[in-house]
Formats: C-alpha cells, sequence, structure tokens
C-alpha cells in the first residue's frame, strides 16, 4: 500500500497525472475518453466504487482510489481490480513535494493558490507534462507495472497438471499480470473465469480465445481477446469451442503452431508487460513448448515424490530438444527431493484452499492467502 514517500516514489514512472475530484463524475468520464492519460487518481465520494469500474473500462491506465478510514474488505477490493488505494494527505503532499513547499500538511489543510500554481510549474519541469483536468494532473502506464528487474513470462507447468492452474491464476492476481490459458485439453482457467461452452447458436464474444478462433487466430487479434475479467485480471481463453468436439486445429503444421504461439505470447508480453501462462501437461503439444521455451522463469508446483521424479525426467527431456529455461519447484510438502536449482516451500493449508474454492475465491483474495505475496516476493529474490 501507499505510504506518504511511497506515493511520490509510485509516481515517479508516470508522466502525466490527473485528480478526478472537482466536477461531477460525468464530465470527469467525458475527459477521460478524450484525453491521452496513464493514471487517475478518484477523489469522489464513493472513489473506490469509480476507480473500479473505470479500470474495467479504460484498461491502458492504471487508478488510484482516495479514501480515508480504509478497511480490510476495501484493499481486497482494489487489490483485485488493480487499483491503490491512497488518502488525501498523499495528495497534498504529492503536490508540496513537487513545488518544493515546506512544512506539514494535514488532509484538513488546503494549499493557497498561488503554491498550487507553483505545484503545476514545478510538477511540468520534474514529469515532462502537467494538464489540469477535473483539478488535477493526467498520465500513461501499461495495465501491468513493468519491472525491468523482472522475468516477463513466467510459465507454471507441472507434466502431472497437480495445482498447475491453482497455481498460475494465484501468482497471476498477486502480480497483477496478463493471463494466458495455454492448456488446451483441459481448461481449468475457463471455469474460474465463467466462460461458457456453448453450441455456436449461444455463442458470446466474451467466451472468445484460442479455441473459439482456430485457424483464424492471429498475434494481431490477441490484444481482443486479452480482455479485463474477474478479480481485474487480463484473460486470454482457451475459450468456446463452438460446439466442436476436441482440440480443433490452430495452424497447418505443428512448427506453424509452436510459431504462433510464440508469437501469441511476445504480443501478450508487448501489450500487458507481465505474462503469467498456464501451460499443458504435456510439452510436446505446440502450446505448452511455445509457453516452455518462451519463458524467464518456469514454475513447477510439486505435491508427491511420484510427481517430483516425473518432474525431473521431463526437465531432462527438455533439455534434450532445448529447452533450459530457470525452474522453480514450489513445493507443498517440503520433505520432497529437490530437484529444480530453485526451491520455494509453500505454507498453504489444502483445507483452505478448499474454502476458497467452494465460494469461487482464488485463495490469495482469501483471508488465508497472504502467503502469495511471500511467494512472489520469493520469486522476484530468486529472479535477481
Amino acid at each position: 500500500m501507499f505510504g506518504d514517500i511511497d506515493v511520490i516514489e509510485g509516481l515517479s514512472q508516470y508522466s502525466s497525472i490527473i485528480v478526478a475530484t472537482a466536477q461531477d463524475v460525468e464530465s470527469a468520464y467525458d475527459i477521460m475518453k478524450d484525453t491521452e492519460a496513464d493514471l487517475v487518481i478518484v477523489g469522489f465520494f464513493n472513489a473506490l466504487e469509480l476507480a473500479i469500474e473505470w479500470a474495467d473500462i479504460f484498461r491502458d491506465r492504471k487508478f488510484m482510489a482516495i479514501k480515508e478510514n480504509k478497511s480490510l474488505s476495501d484493499y481486497r477490493q482494489a487489490a483485485a481490480a488493480g487499483v491503490k488505494l491512497i488518502s488525501l494527505k498523499d495528495i497534498f503532499k504529492i503536490i508540496a513535494i513537487s513545488a518544493g513547499i515546506s512544512g506539514s500538511l494535514t488532509k484538513r489543510e488546503r494549499l493557497e493558490d498561488d503554491e498550487v500554481d507553483r505545484s503545476k510549474k514545478e510538477f511540468n519541469k520534474r514529469k515532462g507534462f502537467f494538464k489540469q483536468v477535473i483539478g488535477g494532473v493526467f498520465s500513461k502506464t501499461k495495465a501491468v507495472e513493468e519491472d525491468n528487474k523482472f522475468a516477463r513470462v513466467l510459465t507454471v507447468w507441472n507434466p502431472t497438471g497437480s495445482y498447475k492452474s491453482f497455481t498460475a491464476l494465484n501468482i497471476s492476481i498477486t502480480l497483477r499480470a496478463a493471463l494466458l490459458n495455454f492448456d488446451l485439453t483441459c481448461p481449468e482457467l475457463d471455469v474460474w473465469f465463467d466462460i461458457k461452452q456453448t453450441s455456436l447458436k449461444d455463442a458470446s464474444p466474451k467466451d472468445a480465445g484460442v479455441l473459439t478462433m482456430c485457424d483464424a487466430l492471429t498475434p494481431e487479434l490477441l490484444p481482443n481477446l486479452l480482455r479485463v475479467k474477474k478479480w481485474g485480471i487480463r484473460y486470454l481463453p482457451a475459450g468456446n469451442k463452438l460446439g466442436n468436439i476436441g482440440t480443433p486445429d490452430i495452424a497447418k503444421t505443428v512448427d506453424d503452431a509452436k510459431d504462433l504461439f510464440k508469437q501469441l505470447i511476445n504480443k501478450a508480453k508487448e501489450d500487458a508487460g507481465i505474462v503469467v501462462i498456464d501451460a499443458g501437461r504435456d510439452f510436446e503439444l505446440p502450446p505448452t513448448f511455445a509457453a516452455l521455451s518462451e519463458a524467464d522463469i518456469i514454475i513447477i508446483p510439486v505435491t508427491t515424490p511420484q510427481e517430483s521424479e516425473i518432474v525431473a525426467l521431463q526437465l531432462k527431456e527438455l533439455a534434450r530438444v532445448g529447452v533450459e529455461k530457470p525452474a522453480i519447484e514450489l513445493v507443498f510438502n517440503e520433505q520432497l527431493k529437490k530437484v529444480c536449482k530453485y526451491r520455494i516451500i509453500a505454507d498453504i493449508d489444502y483445507r483452505q484452499v478448499v474454502a476458497a474454492a467452494n465460494g469461487n475465491t482464488p485463495h490469495c483474495l482469501s483471508e488465508t492467502g497472504q502467503d502469495w505475496e511471500k511467494i512472489v516476493k520469493s520469486i522476484k529474490l530468486i529472479n535477481e
């Protein structure tokens, strides 16, 4: 969460910012439609609800919501939608520090007009762009905050399928990363995201994905399919098969299919910044092979000794075909023999996972899901 100093540091990535507080909601919405912007700070009385709603519409922008007396529920809702919660005091400090104004400002104090003018001039020099719209400033960024030192493509894979989709879902939500479903034979994630498998006459565009497009799929179509879904995640579904049985052909040859999926990954990386891929079990299948070969890090959830043995054998097979990537075993049983170079122990109670799933809630967003923050932090430390 943002504190006083963190707010200032957190804004350094933006070139222009708007604080939407001084006019009515309709005016704010109209100006956002007509203005190039990357960051919107919302300060209406229902700021969090508006920020969550607008974040789903304006997916190429970041949103912060000004809210005092924040509850745990507020933090969870904001995190799920990718919205940051800040206080009114933070906004005053942004203006004051930008202008070099000394002294302490509380949330009840107001800046004089000349100080605000000075703030704008100084902010313009520091940020390169400052435009007053609805009493504030405006900016632009990607839907996912990018860390140049962090891996851009994280592929979650397990040759037995155990805990694979579950892990990909929780890591993507925790990271605020785009999520690609490349498990086309057993697309569990589609169930989490309510993607319907219906006949052609009942099909809806919101359920479109890889299997919907079949051989008409191109990298250029990916941004249209990578939509914001539940929990504020940009998700590429396996998709509605329109009544077809089995897995439709994606390309004429296996090599063409591998190339296509690699292009999809690169397009997603370009469009969304950080990408998490739920790969299929069989690495010989084109989507899974592409996901593994294009990965910066492969994350392998493991629960039993038998799985560990299979993972070790499959990693050797991958090396024989030229795929050797940093691999992290995410173990849910610390007594297992280590088979990857890196290991993270997941201190997660399976009963709590089931309880969250019964409520159709990803474990990382449940009351007992704090360990996913630790897992992601560990992945970042290994990546460094």
